[in-house]
Formats: C-alpha cells, sequence, structure tokens
C-alpha cells in the first residue's frame, strides 16, 4: 500500500444520489444506479490520472449498500433486500485489476442511522456503549463480503470508531482483534483501518493496520478526547 502512494476515494451512496437527482429512492431505483454505474470508465479515469488505488463506499446510513449480503438480509429482514443485485465491488476489481489498480472499501463501524428497522435488529446503541450484541452481528455481516471479495479487496476503512475505549478495548470478543480478523476473513493481509477522529486508536489497537485518515476541527468528544486535524497530535 505504502508503493502504491496514493489513490481515489468516492461515496456513492443512495441518499447523496436521491438529494442530488431529486430521486425518489426505492429499491428498483438503487437497483437502477448500482446496474448503471460504469466500473470501466471509473477504471480509465482513475488510470489517466495515474492512481494506484480505488476505495468506494459499500454503503452508510441509508441502509443501502452496493454489494449483495445474504447475512445482512437474514440479520434485519427487509425484503426486497436493500443490498443490490449488482456485486459492484467484484465487478470495480475486474475493471481495475488488469490495470494495476488496488481496490479498497469504506464502510462504518455502526448500524446504518437512517434505517430504523436495521437498527433495531442489529441492535445498534449510539454512542459511548459496549454494543456487543451488535458488534457480533456486525463483524458477521463485514466477514460474509470479506469472504465474498476474497483478495479482491486489499483494504478496509472503517469509519466512526469514536468510542474505542467501550466498543473495542477488550480482552475477550468482540475486541479489535475479533473487528479484524472478520475485515481479514476473505484476505489475510488486507489493510485495515479505523477512522477514530482521534488518531490514537491504532496505536493500542496492533490487530489495526492503519490508523484515522479524516481531517476534523479540534472539539471535545463524549469520551474525553480531542479531535485533531490531520498531521496533529493528540491528546487526553
Amino acid at each position: 500500500m505504502q508503493e502504491a502512494q496514493w489513490g481515489v476515494m468516492t461515496h456513492y451512496l443512495a441518499d447523496w444520489q436521491a438529494q442530488v437527482h431529486g430521486l425518489a429512492m426505492s429499491v428498483d431505483q438503487w437497483n437502477k444506479l448500482v446496474d448503471g454505474f460504469d466500473v470501466e470508465g471509473m477504471a480509465k479515469q482513475l488510470q489517466s490520472v495515474g492512481a494506484r488505488y480505488y476505495q468506494i463506499s459499500i454503503g452508510q446510513n441509508s441502509g443501502y449498500y452496493l454489494s449483495p449480503n445474504a447475512v445482512y438480509d437474514k440479520i434485519v429482514g427487509i425484503q426486497p433486500s436493500k443490498c443490490s443485485r449488482r456485486d459492484l465491488v467484484a465487478d470495480l476489481y475486474d475493471a481495475l485489476n488488469k490495470r494495476g489498480i488496488r481496490l479498497m472499501v469504506y464502510l462504518p463501524s455502526g448500524a446504518p442511522g437512517q434505517d430504523k428497522i436495521a437498527d433495531a435488529a442489529l441492535e445498534w446503541r449510539n454512542g459511548p456503549n459496549p454494543n456487543q450484541e451488535f458488534q457480533r452481528k456486525w463483524e458477521q455481516v463485514i466477514r460474509e463480503w470479506s469472504q465474498r471479495w476474497g483478495k479482491k479487496v486489499a483494504g478496509w476503512w472503517f469509519d466512526g470508531c469514536y468510542f474505542p475505549n467501550s466498543m473495542y478495548r477488550s480482552p475477550n470478543p468482540p475486541n479489535f482483534a475479533s473487528f479484524a480478523a472478520a475485515a481479514r476473513a476473505g484476505n489475510p493481509d488486507a489493510a485495515v483501518a479505523p477512522n477514530d477522529l482521534r488518531g490514537l486508536l491504532h496505536a493500542s489497537a496492533p490487530s489495526m493496520g492503519y490508523g484515522r485518515v479524516a481531517p476534523t476541527p479540534i472539539s471535545t468528544t463524549s469520551e474525553g478526547w480531542r479531535r485533531c486535524t490531520r498531521g496533529s497530535h493528540c491528546w487526553k
């Protein structure tokens, strides 16, 4: 990954697409959008600017995801599925790989906040809670995707790891190690990066290969840490 030097990350999210294009989002509409994603066009653009890797969001807050996941569907019980029929991640790999561009994926560490049915089924509680029931379910979902893609995915970036003390720092699973193991179930060599906005999480989590990368304004969080801008040092 270090040899690759730099890459490009984009979100491709149902709620953002709905807002930008004035769409009423539905399962059918989401499948049309995902089916229409031009992987060859994206790969050609990335190649033209010399990008060595590309990262795309699997999903975020809407509850719509751009790859099938039978485990997620079973847990949340939503039908028709809000996971796309097309596996856009797998198709992107095919287009990128032949151009020597590596693929990474983005996924929040929490449940999709705009989908109350999924939130309840996943047993998510926002805030500095242990969330062990949620974590066990979310690790199953992550593992399903990781095993589906195998070595096609070179790395994972998990957004929103804002409560590491309560959710991940434990000698027993679910913890840092079980979280990383789920992401690496299909590719033991995958990079795993948690975005905790503090820059401290990776220092005490050797299971995670890289620390946060998102720049944010300085502010005090509910766990007492300060959020720091890119390249600065964090303190308590």
